[in-house]
């Protein structure tokens, strides 16, 4: 490896690693909480799938707002502007803090008759209403904790992220097992369990990290400052992070869409896809973290004027995540039955599935380049191509899978080539987007 390939390996990972080892054990916990509830009970695994889909599309806009805080921290920082950068910060916990408290209102009042529009019914939709209720009171300090993290990020202070991550998936993963199952005395509560272990770890590591972020020696983050909201100065954030809150959204949106197109065909289905989404998954929280030091690093050197900079940060950033990627596809081939017989005791639904796993394989590559190539572009201040992307992507995706299951007879088959041609032909215009970008030389901020 020569000097400028270790310079920007250092330069990449020293940010991402943190974010990576954060995205594993936050994949860690959705794994574990799969497994268990599909050895519990499959239908509770097909009743949580119904509840986080539409969940995550509802919340999708309010994570396109720490994008906004990202991008125009590292953007402030790369140009020298420190103090800036501590008032944008400021500013967004209020607001941000205010929205996650109307996201709680939310759901507890809305969930059943949201989550009935997706055809949930009987046992699926009771469990789905009591899981995404309980597990939406973390919402009444996610304002503060998203900010936070998402300054974090655009400084490259990562380490507090990784911290908080683990302590929370080494408890969720304790309390899953005593109160889905009923160990140590307690009752056995199924999806409620799950659901109530999330949120009760998700509190105590969101404690440490407030605590470990607000000790960072960048910038200071005052409380007379957050109490001093400028309404004028959040919109630049709002503005920026809005295109990637409607990229998000209509993403989700066509999750959701499909989740009722499945349950429509087969009431387990929905359960099958999400296992086979925690499957492709694995690779995605491994690079998910460069994808986050991309936006950092890029958005720093934007904000500097240095595009030949940002150009160079970008490909190398694709480079290490296409390596991991077929490091996670070999692992998929070697033991698709091992890989499915987790997430259920059925013998014939592990022989049913694990043939599918091949499709994971496929869609791996070309969702890193999607991922990977928009959030590059996103380092540049760009924040509306992957909304433009995605609007189409979702106009294709939810009718290929409805003609694919009903009018062609594939089955789940049809399902996951579907997500492939989505993620194909998206990855490949990402690509070729982000190398648009005309190299030139920094100026002073």
């Amino acid at each position: 490896m020569n000097t400028q390939k270790q310079s920007y390996f250092k330069m990449i990972f020293s940010i991402a690693l943190p974010m990576i080892l954060q995205g594993m054990v936050s994949y860690l916990l959705v794994f574990i909480d799969t497994a268990f509830l599909g050895q519990y009970r499959l239908e509770s695994l097909s009743a949580v799938s119904n509840a986080i889909t539409p969940f995550f599309m509802i919340m999708s806009f309010f994570e396109a707002l720490g994008i906004g805080v990202s991008i125009t921290i590292a953007q402030r920082m790369g140009s020298g502007c420190r103090l800036q950068a501590q008032r944008y910060a400021e500013i967004s916990i209020f607001f941000n803090q205010l929205i996650a408290v109307g996201y709680f209102i939310f759901w507890q009042l809305a969930a059943r008759p949201f989550l009935t529009l997706l055809g949930a019914e009987g046992y699926i939709l009771d469990k789905a209403v009591s899981y995404v209720q309980i597990l939406s009171w973390f919402f009444l300090a996610y304002g503060i904790t998203m900010t936070l993290g998402s300054a974090c990020a655009a400084l490259g202070k990562t380490m507090p992220i990784m911290i908080s991550s683990i302590i929370k998936s080494v408890l969720n993963i304790f309390l899953d097992w005593v109160m889905i199952f009923g160990n140590l005395g307690f009752p056995e509560m199924g999806v409620e369990g799950a659901a109530l272990a999330t949120v009760i770890s998700l509190y105590i590591g969101n404690i440490v990290f407030i605590i470990m972020a607000l000790k960072l020696p960048v910038f200071k983050i005052k409380l007379k400052g957050i109490f001093k909201p400028v309404a004028k100065t959040y919109l630049k954030v709002f503005s920026l992070g809005l295109p990637a809150g409607i990229d998000f959204i209509l993403w989700t949106v066509g999750q959701t869409l499909i989740i009722a197109i499945l349950n429509g065909w087969d009431k387990l289905a929905a359960g099958y896809y999400g296992i086979f989404s925690v499957v492709v998954n694995l690779s995605l929280h491994l690079y998910m973290g460069i994808g986050d030091a991309s936006i950092s690093l890029i958005g720093r050197a934007t904000g500097a004027r240095d595009n030949r900079e940002a150009y160079r940060i970008g490909n190398y950033a694709l480079l290490y995540t296409l390596i991991i990627c077929a490091a996670v596809c070999v692992v998929i081939l070697l033991f698709p039955t091992q890989i499915v017989g987790l997430f259920t005791k059925d013998a014939s639904v592990t022989a049913k599935l694990a043939p599918y796993t091949f499709w994971c394989v496929l869609i791996l590559f070309p969702k890193s380049i999607n991922v990977i190539g928009g959030s590059a572009i996103q380092g540049t201040g760009d924040t509306r191509w992957k909304m433009y992307n995605q609007i189409a992507g979702t106009i294709i995706i939810v009718p290929m899978v409805y003609v694919t299951i009903y009018h062609l007879g594939w089955g789940l088959g049809g399902l996951l080539f579907s997500v492939f041609f989505d993620e194909f032909w998206r990855g490949v215009l990402n690509y070729f987007r982000f190398r648009r970008i005309k190299p030139r030389a920094a100026v002073p901020a």
